[in-house]
Formats: C-alpha cells, sequence, structure tokens
C-alpha cells in the first residue's frame, strides 16, 4: 500500500474548495429543525443485542389543549440495496410523539427480513434505511413541517447508547432525497464531494472494541463484474502523520463500513490504541482496473456518521459514540425524481 505525504490533504482540499459555492441555509447543512421528512439508517443485531430506536414529537402544535388526532406517519422500510421490504405508518396526536425500533418493526411487521441480514465483524445484522413522511389529518390544519427526529443506536445488554442525527429533508422530498429551497422554488440535493472520517480503537484487541463509517446514497452505483463502484479513494492517517494510500468500496445505498478491514496493517500496531482520519474525495465511480476516479456530476442528498465503540476493562471506562462524519458538500442540482 502505498504512503502518501499529509499534504496530500492540503491540495486535495484547496482544490475541493475552489470549485464549491454557497449552500443556502435551508439546503444540506446541519441544521437539525422540525421536518416532514427523515430518511433513518438503522442496524438491528439478529438474535438481540444492537438495535436502532428513534422517536418523532409533533412541536408545531397548540399546548394546552385535549389530544386530538393530528394525522399519520408513513414509513417505508428499505435493505442496503434499496430493495423495498415493508410499509405502514404510525398515527400521531397534536403535540404527540411516535417512539419504535428497528428490531420492532422487523419482528411484528417483516415476515421474510433474510434479504436484510449483513455480516459484520462476525455478528449478523439485518441492515436497512427507513424514509418517513408526516401527513396531517384533512380536519385539522397543522403545518407539514412540524416533526422533529431523534435516533439512537443501542446496546443495552452492554451498556452501550448513542444518539444521532437523520438524514432531514425540511420541506419534502422525492426520489433523490432532494430538499426543497423555497429561494429557487425547485427540490434540490446537496451531495459531499469530500469526507473526513475518523477512526478510534481503544483496547483493540478486546471484541467489543470497533468502529462503523456510514455511508447513506440514495442509489446503488457499482458493476454486476465488480470492475467499478461508487467509492472513497484518498489516504488513511495516524496521529503521527503517517498517512497511506485507500480506496474504500460505498456501492449501495446504505454503506457499513468495518474500519478495521480498511486500515492498512501499518495503522494497526498490535497492543496498541489506533487512532487517525481519512480525507477522500467521493468517486462515482471508481475503476479498480486502472485506478481511475471519476466525479461525474450526478447530485443527490447524500450523508455520514462515525460508529465508535470502545470497551475498557471496567463500565466506567466503556463507552460508545456515534456523530456525522465531516464532509465538503457543493455541487446544488435540481433533479427530477418521483415521490416516494
Amino acid at each position: 500500500m502505498k504512503k502518501r505525504s499529509l499534504l496530500l490533504i492540503v491540495a486535495m482540499l484547496s482544490i475541493c474548495l475552489l470549485g464549491i459555492g454557497t449552500a443556502y441555509a435551508i439546503t444540506g447543512v446541519d441544521d437539525e429543525v422540525p421536518a416532514s421528512n427523515a430518511v433513518i439508517p438503522f442496524v438491528c443485531q439478529v438474535g438481540g443485542g444492537l438495535d436502532t430506536s428513534w422517536l418523532f414529537a409533533d412541536v408545531f402544535c397548540s399546548g394546552g389543549v385535549p389530544p386530538l388526532f393530528n394525522g399519520y406517519v408513513d414509513w417505508a422500510m428499505f435493505n442496503a440495496s434499496s430493495i423495498f421490504v415493508q410499509d405502514s405508518f404510525w398515527t400521531i396526536t397534536q403535540c404527540g410523539t411516535v417512539t419504535d425500533s428497528a428490531c420492532d418493526l422487523i419482528s411484528h411487521d417483516v415476515a421474510d427480513p433474510s434479504g436484510m441480514v449483513q455480516t459484520i465483524g462476525g455478528r449478523d445484522y439485518y441492515v436497512g434505511y427507513l424514509t418517513v413522511n408526516y401527513e396531517d389529518s384533512s380536519t385539522i390544519s397543522w403545518p407539514h413541517t412540524g416533526l422533529t427526529y431523534y435516533a439512537y443506536l443501542i446496546d443495552a445488554t452492554k451498556g452501550f447508547a448513542s444518539g444521532f442525527a437523520p438524514l432531514i429533508v425540511e420541506n419534502g422530498q422525492a426520489g433523490d432525497w432532494e430538499e426543497y429551497n423555497p429561494i429557487t422554488d425547485h427540490a434540490q440535493a446537496m451531495n459531499a464531494e469530500m469526507y473526513f472520517p475518523r477512526y478510534l480503537f481503544v483496547n483493540s484487541a478486546l471484541p467489543e472494541t470497533f468502529n462503523w463509517w456510514l455511508f447513506l446514497y440514495p442509489y446503488v452505483d457499482q458493476s454486476t463484474t465488480n470492475n467499478y463502484a461508487r467509492a472513497l479513494d484518498g489516504i488513511v492517517c495516524d496521529e503521527n502523520e503517517n498517512c497511506y494510500s485507500s480506496v474504500v468500496k460505498i456501492p449501495l445505498e446504505l454503506n457499513i463500513v468495518d474500519v478495521s478491514k480498511v486500515l492498512p496493517p501499518a495503522l494497526k500496531p498490535a497492543g496498541k490504541n489506533w487512532s487517525g482520519f481519512g480525507a477522500y474525495e467521493v468517486c462515482e465511480p471508481f475503476y479498480f482496473n486502472t485506478g481511475e476516479c471519476d466525479t461525474f456530476d450526478w447530485d443527490a442528498s447524500t450523508e455520514g456518521w462515525s460508529y465508535e465503540r470502545a470497551q475498557g476493562s471496567s463500565l466506567a471506562a466503556t463507552w460508545d459514540v456515534m456523530h456525522k462524519i465531516p464532509r465538503v458538500s457543493g455541487r446544488l442540482a435540481t433533479l427530477p425524481g418521483p415521490p416516494l
């Protein structure tokens, strides 16, 4: 694996920054405001354990009134390759909440979840994403942007719990997870041109220490012969500025990267903690036979998260965290697409 200079990060970032424009405040930024729609990645461990739960709250309501029927929260479940699995809805009252989890939905509503199974780190998980759409009742006219979304990755039996922000779509969405921009009166998509994920393995030899990078895209980009796929092309470095070339496949709609599998051996010293970061350009696609990175300007809203878990010698030294991955976002596009 070729070692690269840390200066490449500065070069890659400079090139990207020169080419980006200014995003509107309502589109493609981490302002977790009330919204009509959201896209929630989920993981549910087969047989119990790690689960994804969520809570939606109707915050644009009149307080101090009796609970009245307000509308529906429609949901649709897809596997990581965007194959439809199941859909249904929850009812919601004024100032009300809806709470559920991926494991509960799969257990109660999905007859055959086998198409969602992925093996990550030697364990089987149901993996996919949920699209959520808030619809008011026809008799009560409340704003369609009245839900806030909270999501959590919880492994209660082992003492792990982390909150994270889903992909929020503030004024409606279409097939490419576009966000309505009132300034231009068009649906627009905000993608990521570069990602800068962190990795941190504390007590790396212990079984409950692991890191995942999650990347959510609204379409699949890969060849049936594995000649090309959407991928991240760049470098990964430790905290001593030792950097190496790195290519990470992200061909699916929900990609969960087991970080230990993509780190070069030089960044995984035995008996020590591993800590560092990556700087990646998004290739759509990356050609594995030639090493060519295609940055075809086909835009869609995208998001990334990093999940870091550390097993300590005691409960006090055991922790986990899930946070969004820093990104450079610049390409805005008006795209056609059927409503979800």
